[in-house]
């Protein structure tokens, strides 16, 4: 959640925070010594400032100006409670990963979990599934992917569901072919309703709506959870399909990227989403951090920290290539020249996207108030990292917070809120910019795909 607050009193920010009913964690009893109450700071100044990371201590920080803040809420962990009935569900279906939040009557959530999408196997790719739905191949990989999801919703009333596209065609269970061939056209884009009775399962499904057919649902809800007026924000979706949209003097505008999966820790030899044993992040003396006893693989998080590591220790060249085939993080754990490579293409193309749809809106970084990034990297990403290793210009440091799971944000506020319409009014509302017809764009690919 991004809260607005000014200075009140010589109030302490905790207690502004409580006045407005936002209460964040202090066991400490608010005297500095948990981390507990940590919020980001997005706009205006502090005392005492915030940390190299932006962040302050809620209990021990007065505000000196206007201020913007980013405030972890529920929805930002995973959190199971075993004495909390579910009611709804709200799922994020990405090409490569998914998430499932469920929550009871009260909008409070009491389970969430991550997996790959079942239909991995079938294509790294949203083009390469669609190839497979000839001759009404698509009914397989939508039953791949319905009951991959609906044995973890099986205790529900009704999902809600956001994601590319294509994702929401198989969940409707209808041939997503057109969205593969010129022009580019789904064969839906509002919301669609689809009662237990029709799909066989025990619960009721609401697609949320896209606005076209690579701009996602997924999508709608991150501008509709960053939605504000008089402010220019850049929002990027770091996902297989990568989308990235901004919002400016009441306009919105979104382009498309295929980044591929290596920054959502997937097409990379010892990727892997989550769990035990993967690490999300290696420290700038090269040691990895994970949960577990053992490191067995990387994710996303984990691997954009990895090579910027490399890169400053001179481990790593511009080129992208490694002193050796591999570099051993652990004993076991190892990253190669080709995940390098596969990573080098998926930064470029959303660091490509970034550029031309400033350049095509005629926006500089200087117009930008805030660059909002999300997605499926399975981890918190490091932003020093990402603009080490030029997965983000290095001119929007400064600006740029990462914000997990803000699709899923967006659609639970618009849930909570019972405003779903105000999600269609969006989904209208937005600009397609197609980067097929940039010419710039090869060179500028080209250009980026370097460290």
């Amino acid at each position: 959640m991004i809260l607005h607050l000014k200075p009140f009193e010589d109030k302490l920010l905790r207690e502004l925070l409580l006045e407005k009913e936002i209460n964040v964690q202090a066991p400490c009893g608010g005297n500095g010594k948990c981390g507990k109450c940590k919020v980001k700071l997005l706009e205006g100044e502090t005392l005492p400032s915030p940390d190299e990371e932006g962040f302050v201590l809620a209990c021990k920080t007065k505000l000196l100006s206007e201020c913007s803040f980013y405030i972890p809420t529920e929805e930002d962990y995973k959190v199971f409670s075993a004495d909390k009935r579910a009611d709804y569900a709200i799922c994020d279906i990405g090409t490569t990963n998914i998430k499932i939040c469920k929550y009871s009557k009260e909008g409070e959530m009491v389970y969430s979990c991550v997996f790959r999408n079942p239909q991995f196997a079938y294509g790294a790719d949203v083009i390469s599934r669609i190839s497979r739905c000839k001759n009404g191949g698509y009914i397989k990989l939508s039953e791949i992917l319905r009951k991959g999801i609906s044995k973890w919703l099986e205790d529900v009333n009704i999902v809600y569901i956001c994601g590319n596209p294509t994702m929401l065609h198989f969940m409707a269970n209808e041939d997503p072919s057109s969205i593969g061939i010129y022009p580019f056209r789904p064969a839906f884009v509002d919301t669609k309703y689809l009662k237990k009775e029709e799909t066989g399962y025990k619960f009721n499904m609401v697609l949320l709506p896209s606005v076209s057919g690579y701009v996602g649902s997924d999508a709608v809800c991150c501008i509709y959870s960053a939605y504000e007026k008089n402010k220019n924000i850049l929002i990027a979706d770091l996902g297989t399909n990568g989308e990235i949209s901004l919002l400016k003097n009441e306009e919105i505008y979104s382009v498309t990227t295929a980044a591929g999966p290596a920054i959502e820790g997937a097409g990379i030899e010892m990727g892997l989403c989550g769990g035990d044993g993967v690490i999300y992040h290696v420290d700038s003396n090269g040691n990895p951090e994970f949960q577990g006893e053992e490191a067995k693989g990387i994710n996303g998080s984990g691997l954009i920290s990895l090579i910027s590591y490399l890169l400053e220790n001179g481990k790593l060249s511009a080129e992208g290539k490694l002193m050796d085939e591999r570099y051993y993080i652990t004993e076991k754990v190892y990253i190669s020249n080709k995940d390098i490579s596969e990573f080098m293409l998926a930064k470029s193309a959303v660091k490509t996207a970034i550029n031309l749809l400033l350049e095509e809106t005629k926006t500089s970084y200087e117009d930008l108030d805030l660059l909002i990034l999300t997605g499926g990297v399975c981890g918190d990403l490091d932003i020093k990292s990402a603009v080490n290793t030029g997965l983000l210009p290095k001119e929007l440091k400064e600006k740029t917070v990462f914000i997990p799971d803000f699709a899923m944000c967006g659609a639970h506020t618009a849930i909570a809120k019972n405003d779903v319409s105000h999600l269609e009014e969006i989904s209208k509302k937005v600009k397609v910019i197609p980067l097929s017809d940039n010419e710039k764009f090869e060179e500028e690919f080209i250009m980026n795909t370097f460290f």
